[in-house]
């Protein structure tokens, strides 16, 4: 029963592909034609000007085939670069939405979490400073007069 997995392209795979094609391509028309040419000289250029000619049509439409994909190719890219434009567009609606969002959530932050926490504390921090100040005061007027004279 034969294997049914797919085979993958290995590079001694490539290689040996690309060395067959060449082959096939270039060695054997010209060694026939080396085989040829000492037989009859006359045969052989018409022989070899035949496979030119094939040759020459070979790359001809591998050219056509070439240039048919460039033509393909830029048309895909005119296309991804409107989609690009388009979707640019609605990223960057979509990004000043969210800062909106942002800008709303510390505005509320700042009203009504921040601002009250700080006067509460600024509060606090004052009535300190006044009962410190008291105490001070207190000390000082508790001084027994004597003392501070003498020194």
């Amino acid at each position: 029963m034969p294997d049914k997995t797919p085979r993958k392209w290995s590079v001694g795979r490539v290689v040996k592909t690309a060395v067959g094609a060449y082959a096939a391509i270039v060695l054997i028309p010209l060694i026939a034609g080396i085989f040829l040419a000492r037989a009859d000289s006359e045969r052989a250029a018409a022989v070899m000007a035949y496979f030119r000619d094939i040759l020459l049509v070979v790359i001809f439409l591998a050219g056509i085939l070439v240039a048919t994909g460039v033509g393909i190719l830029l048309v895909q890219l005119a296309a991804l670069t409107g989609v690009v434009k388009v979707q640019a567009g609605a990223l960057s609606a979509e990004v000043r939405g969210a800062l909106k969002a942002v800008r709303g959530a510390a505005t509320f932050i700042s009203e009504a979490v921040a601002a009250p926490a700080i006067r509460v504390l600024t509060f606090f921090s004052g009535l300190f400073r006044f009962l410190g100040e008291i105490t001070l005061l207190r000390r000082v007027l508790r001084r027994d007069p004597d003392k501070t004279n003498r020194s």
